[in-house]
């Protein structure tokens, strides 16, 4: 038995009010829906669900159950919507990021400080999460 999936049939079934309507949320057959919430119960050696012809509630172990699965539903959704943005961000062609601090030491000359002023301009514009530091020698 797949726990996540008898975990969001239970909570469909509770939700919904009705086994019937939970399958046809799920798309799941009725007899399906009702082996999945055994099988849970058994699983669990408790019962989840008083049931009767005409209605049907959560037992206190059912009501804990409940809030348990809504909360490790809601993880796996939450670790899912991670996924989507990972992948959002590897389909915009990010090839690399670059975070860090960047010290340069040098000797002062007007050459050096053109180039690398170049240099570190553009960095900065390329990487603005880059934080640069200049440290002057013999000062």
């Amino acid at each position: 038995m797949d726990k996540l999936s008898a975990m969001r049939a239970f909570v469909e079934i509770v939700d919904r009010g009705s086994l019937t309507a939970a399958g046809e949320a799920l798309d799941k057959s009725l007899p399906t829906v009702v082996r999945t919430l055994a099988a849970l119960e058994e699983e669990l050696g408790v019962r989840l669900l008083r049931r009767t012809t005409r209605r049907m509630s959560l037992t206190e172990e059912g009501r804990a159950y409940l809030d348990r699965c809504r909360r490790i539903l809601a993880d796996v959704a939450e670790a899912e919507q991670v996924d989507v943005v990972e992948q959002e961000l590897k389909s915009n062609a990010i090839d690399w990021v670059l975070v860090g601090v960047i010290i340069v030491v040098v000797n002062l000359s007007i050459l050096l400080l053109l180039v690398l002023g170049w240099w570190l301009l553009k960095m900065k514009k390329d990487a603005p999460g880059l934080d640069l530091k200049e440290e002057e020698l013999g000062a």
